[in-house]
């Protein structure tokens, strides 16, 4: 069985990106913020507890990362195994 997570650019400034991410159709997703400059990402503390899955976080910081890594933070980005 496939694992897909998508990864959505929700809003981006000069000094960060947020993006939401989660399995295809899930209510409630969760959501990290990357530090434009130095590529620091953490996940937004404001969502409820619910929405934090250490598996999900940890697949959508590394390809946010990697595109950070290689000048670009995309609208949409999607991990797949």
């Amino acid at each position: 069985m496939a694992v897909i997570i998508e990864i959505k650019r929700i809003k981006k400034d000069s000094e960060s990106a947020t993006y939401e991410y989660g399995f295809l159709n899930q209510e409630i997703p969760g959501r990290l913020i990357i530090n434009r400059k130095d590529g620091e990402i953490v996940f937004d503390e404001t969502l409820p507890e619910s929405t934090y899955s250490e598996f999900q976080f940890m697949r959508a910081a590394y390809k946010v990362h990697n595109a950070w890594l290689e000048g670009d933070l995309p609208e949409q980005l999607s991990w797949m195994s």
